[in-house]
């Protein structure tokens, strides 16, 4: 059985799809359809994962870590018990836990797995996760865009549909805007556009300033205190999603410090305003590099557990003019689609779903590709591939011998 794995920063989740296309969410040990994306290792080398290892931030920060999706990209290296974990190695706990739970729930045993990514995504993190999943002793089959496998999701059930969508996915740890048309059962995607360093934990982290004040830098300096005070600002986050006002109680959360302190929506919202701003920068490139215009759109997909936020819905609606609204327990919530859609695309890999019943996928190369080197006048880059092409593609041609003193990495 191939399944499709959403690896988050905040949480992940695992699912697999029928002959009929139905996705199933597979719930982990403690029957959660969503996993927090912690990881807690022991003296022995062996790991928690999930809800309990979220536990051990509190008291063993060392050695506990969260939001490594973050750290894919860099040269980042993570301690624990004295040893060298790198971000592939600590990720590769979560999907083996995943996988782990997914053939407890079926009984079948996994043999590969298609797992999500960002769209902006570059190549080298895109080698990263598939680097994790070969830790975690698994076939990565496919690594595909996080809004396209939402659209998969949607798409498979609307097959018939001949529409536009532009899918904004925000979530922990990164912005995707990705332009698509669906049409008798093919998505094309258009166009993607993103930000791999603006996600839900850069509110949490505004929040946390807000709230510890004066205390800020003296609570930061504190292992156990930070991640107290990281705690609060995403509880209190959640909390005004749904509430004007939510009362922050920390009692000695640091010797000699306490905080008690009201936080309302309007002062979390003036403190986000200008991150949800900058996406519409993101809307714009994405709609302009698909020549489309947001009276074209015939929908708005909200991906991602940011999407939650008032002034993000706001924001989105008042930029193209609509959104597809979803209940509390929709099915279509927007932690939940992801997975589903990277299910879908597990089953049709597998044959599990029948040709004439699946939906046909084109996406694009986010990223203009090229080679660089060093001349007199500078750095000059030749664009092979351009954004925005449509995957696979090809490019061949010939290079006359150049006396050039160093080429430049892409």
């Amino acid at each position: 059985m191939i399944v499709g794995i959403d690896l988050g920063t905040s949480t992940s989740e695992v699912a697999f799809a029928d002959e009929t296309g139905k996705a199933t969410v597979i719930p982990n040990k403690n029957d959660e359809a969503v996993t927090p994306s912690v990881v807690h290792i022991k003296h022995s080398g062996r790991s928690i994962v999930g809800s309990e290892a979220g536990e051990y931030l509190f008291t063993r920060p060392d050695c506990t870590f969260m939001e490594i999706k973050r750290k894919f990209g860099t040269d980042e290296k993570l301690i624990a018990h004295g040893k060298t974990y790198t971000p592939e190695e600590i990720q590769a706990h979560i999907i083996e836990y995943l996988v782990d739970c997914a053939e407890e729930y079926t009984g079948e045993e996994v043999t590969g797995a298609v797992i999500t990514v960002p769209a902006y995504f570059t190549d080298v993190q895109r080698k990263q996760t598939i680097s994790a999943g070969k830790l975690a002793g698994v076939d990565v089959k496919r690594v595909i865009n996080e809004p396209t496998a939402a659209a998969l999701d949607y798409g498979i059930s609307n097959m018939t549909g001949c529409e536009y969508i532009l899918v904004y996915d925000f979530g922990g740890g990164t912005l995707d805007v990705t332009v698509l048309e669906l049409f008798e059962g093919v998505i094309d995607v258009k166009s993607s556009c993103g930000n791999n360093r603006l996600g839900g934990k850069d509110f949490d982290e505004a929040l946390m300033l807000h709230i510890a004040g004066s205390h800020y830098e003296a609570l930061m300096a504190d292992p156990k205190a930070k991640m107290k005070l990281k705690h609060a600002a995403t509880a209190c986050k959640v909390a005004l999603s749904g509430e004007e006002k939510t009362q922050v109680l920390l009692p000695l959360i640091a010797k000699d410090i306490s905080i008690d302190r009201e936080v309302t929506r309007v002062e979390f919202e003036n403190l986000i305003k200008s991150m949800v701003e900058s996406t519409g920068e993101q809307i714009d490139t994405a709609l302009e590099d698909a020549g489309l215009k947001p009276t074209d759109l015939q929908r708005v997909i909200l991906v991602g557990g940011t999407t939650r936020i008032p002034i993000v819905q706001r924001f989105v609606e008042e930029k193209v003019g609509l959104i597809s609204k979803w209940e509390k327990d929709d099915e279509n919530s927007p932690e939940l689609m992801v997975v589903r859609g990277a299910a879908i695309q597990a089953a049709i890999i597998d044959g599990v779903i029948a040709q004439e019943q699946s939906v046909v996928l084109a996406d694009v190369c986010p990223y203009t590709l090229g080679l660089s080197h060093v001349t007199n006048e500078g750095v000059m880059v030749d664009h092979l591939i351009r954004r925005n092409v449509t995957i696979p593609y090809q490019f061949s041609g010939v290079y006359e011998a150049l006396q050039i003193p160093k080429w430049l990495p892409i």
